[in-house]
């Protein structure tokens, strides 16, 4: 039969010397560079993912910024449209006399006291008043009326300080003097 000679043994042998050296190089030459580029990629891509997440969530926050800057805006312009323009001193006094005297409630007198820089910075053209508030003779039930309105239609008064006391020579009536902040421009 097929005998293989010596020369075809060698060219086998070659062969697969050959094919070895061939399957040798292939994996460290070729393939095992390609799969530490691999390596360095997907961790470039991790990382690159990592710095996108961090820069999305600093948009989202920026956006959060601007929208509660918007809504600032809009409440700052709200609140200089319920101030009325000129010196505090010509129309809180008669709004706060013209708002008792609505209650049934004579006699208010409205004195300033001290001026200051408004809570909030963010409110940088707003000043707080404070005023002092005298009822020299009031019923309690439409007292208690008038101070649960008084807060309801003057959005931006505060009632710091309230002193009631009664008057000996008329005990149905009290005297009654308290001191309100406002917002001024």
């Amino acid at each position: 039969m097929n005998q293989i000679t010596k020369d075809q043994k060698q060219k086998i042998f070659l062969s697969s010397l050959l094919m070895i050296g061939l399957v040798y190089c292939y994996f460290n030459f070729l393939l095992d560079p390609l799969t530490k580029q691999d390596r360095v990629h997907r961790s470039q891509i991790e990382t690159l993912e990592g710095k996108l997440a961090k820069a999305k969530t600093a948009v989202k926050r920026s956006k959060s910024v601007q929208d509660q800057a918007q809504s600032a805006e809009e409440t700052l312009a709200q609140v200089g449209d319920m101030i009325p323009d000129g010196a505090p001193i010509a129309w809180f006094p008669p709004r706060i006399r013209a708002f008792f005297d609505r209650h049934a409630l004579k006699g208010a007198s409205v004195r300033p006291g001290t001026l200051d820089a408004a809570p909030d910075p963010a409110m940088h053209n707003f000043r707080n008043a404070d005023w002092s508030i005298d009822l020299p003779q009031a019923g309690i039930i439409p007292l208690g009326i008038a101070l649960a309105g008084l807060e309801n239609e003057e959005k931006l008064l505060e009632i710091t300080h309230l002193q009631i006391s009664t008057l000996a020579e008329s005990p149905e009536k009290q005297h009654v003097s308290m001191n309100v902040a406002t917002l001024i421009k």
